[in-house]
């Protein structure tokens, strides 16, 4: 969910399926007059053809669904409503991820009816939602709407050395995080050279999200709960508490679940982040164990038959869940434990529109991009 996706460039060409342009109501959702959305799917999506950007998961498919003309604001009276169509639409989609990288400063809205109910319908679908949690640095109360929103995982930006960026806004809503700064893109979006530079929050929300489908084609049995927890139990965390308002429970590592087979599944009813919240639902999204119950071990080993992971794509700031969000550290701490290392594994995620997860270039123990 971002400007559109260009199919034409070298690294997308037959990664880009018909998605959907919610500003107009119609078309496939390939219009990108600004180029963000674009850049984005190469960072997932891109194969590395024509000297274009690699991406962390070059089997993903792209599901464009346009939700805005620039990354940080809409032509629009109400600038939710474009995104909470795709939201919709992802939800009934065969998309299993969706990536929101665009969005607004806009914290009151007549429109929350209409966002509960589609990302609780999300929920039941059982999708990833990821949000960029906008690049404002500490202006935390100008973080945009989405990001505040439960049911949606917060993603902030960390450089080489696992600090989180100045500019990465901060809050309870920060779930994970990913690599923003020293990114690969293009150096005119969406043509020219690659080059290395600064990717943001946008490009850590891809990240996040080409992790989450490398880690569910290696595993397709899995659910959406046993992903995500094997992403917070592998990020490379707060080095003092579990999580904090800057990094939320680290950076992330696919590596570590698709190489070395951390993580442990667990219960694949209960959401890790989100449990009261979906649990609350009305219908609700997942069960609530009783107490006591104990979670469903598993391993993190996956399936040789590769699955067809699939992703949306929207712009926006995530929201990490009540309990996460009620218990803000206290802890001055706002860096992770140790640099990130991500790898090019080949993942299939279908991403609406604006995903932003891409290769990294030195994919070596203690490389960061």
């Amino acid at each position: 969910m971002d400007t559109g996706v260009d199919p034409t460039i070298p690294e997308l060409r037959g990664q880009v399926l018909e998605g959907m342009d919610f500003l107009t109501g119609e078309g496939t959702g390939w219009l990108d007059n600004d180029g963000h959305g674009t850049a984005m799917a190469a960072l997932v999506a891109g194969t590395g053809a024509g000297g274009g950007v690699q991406g962390l998961a070059p089997k993903t498919k792209i599901l464009p669904l346009r939700v805005a003309n620039q990354p940080d604001g809409f032509e629009l009276a109400a600038p939710e409503d474009s995104i909470i169509k795709a939201i919709e639409f992802a939800a009934n989609s065969d998309a299993q991820i969706l990536s929101i990288a665009v969005g607004n400063r806009r914290t009151v809205t007549t429109e929350q009816a209409r966002i509960d109910a589609a990302i609780s319908e999300a929920a039941r679908k059982g999708k990833l939602i990821f949000v960029a949690a906008g690049n404002i640095g500490d202006e935390k109360a100008k973080a945009p709407l989405f990001a505040f929103q439960e049911g949606t995982i917060g993603v902030a930006a960390t450089g080489r050395d696992g600090e989180r960026a100045p500019y990465s806004a901060h809050g309870s809503f920060v779930g994970l995080a990913a690599p923003g700064r020293e990114i690969s893109l293009r150096c005119d979006f969406p043509a020219g050279d690659v080059c290395v530079r600064e990717g943001g929050t946008s490009s850590a929300s891809a990240l996040a999200s080409a992790t989450a489908a490398l880690i569910w084609s290696a595993n397709p049995k899995w659910t959406k709960n046993q992903v995500l927890r094997v992403m917070m139990e592998t990020a490379d965390g707060p080095s003092k508490t579990p999580r904090n308002h800057y990094v939320g429970y680290g950076t992330v590592r696919p590596d570590r679940v698709l190489l070395d087979g951390e993580g442990d599944p667990g219960d694949p009813d209960v959401n890790p982040m989100f449990e009261r919240y979906e649990a609350a639902l009305d219908p609700p999204a997942t069960r609530e164990p009783s107490a006591g119950e104990q979670k469903e071990p598993g391993t993190s080993g996956g399936d040789d038959e590769e699955a067809g992971t699939e992703s949306a794509s929207a712009s926006a700031g995530t929201g990490d869940g009540a309990e996460e969000r009620a218990a803000e550290s206290g802890d001055a701490d706002r860096g992770i434990g140790g640099p990130a290392v991500l790898f090019g594994l080949a993942g299939v995620v279908i991403v609406a529109g604006g995903l932003a997860a891409w290769w990294m270039r030195r994919h070596h123990d203690g490389g960061t991009a």
